[in-house]
């Protein structure tokens, strides 16, 4: 099992994870993905990409979604994500300082762009 840390850096999964929120993945071959579970995938267009599950298709093509329509592109506009290229499913976030109310971290409720951190 690898645990990764990623810093998000857009705006399509506030208003849980916002600019300057980090996130702790856990990835393998193996994990058990399911509909609302928010996973960090490698996107061949869109890079690294911080979204939730909306559907699986039957050939294991993963359908994403931000939280925050306004600032997210979704699967339907950038197509389906291969599960081969998810990195990990997120398990915990870290908010960032700009959100102080949320100063502890807590398990994920939601998700947008990222960088390794």
């Amino acid at each position: 099992m690898r645990i990764r840390l990623f810093k998000v850096t857009g705006e399509s999964m506030l208003p849980d994870l916002g600019p300057g929120s980090f996130v702790i993945v856990f990835g393998r071959r193996s994990l058990a993905l399911r509909v609302g579970d928010v996973i960090v995938a490698e996107h061949p267009a869109y890079g690294r990409i911080v979204k939730r599950i909306t559907a699986i298709q039957p050939d294991a093509a993963l359908m994403l979604a931000g939280d925050n329509p306004a600032k997210s592109t979704s699967t339907q506009a950038m197509g389906a994500v291969p599960r081969s290229r998810v990195l990990g499913k997120v398990f915990w976030r870290i908010p960032s300082a700009g959100h102080a109310k949320d100063a502890s971290a807590r398990p994920v409720a939601r998700q947008g762009n990222l960088t390794d951190g």
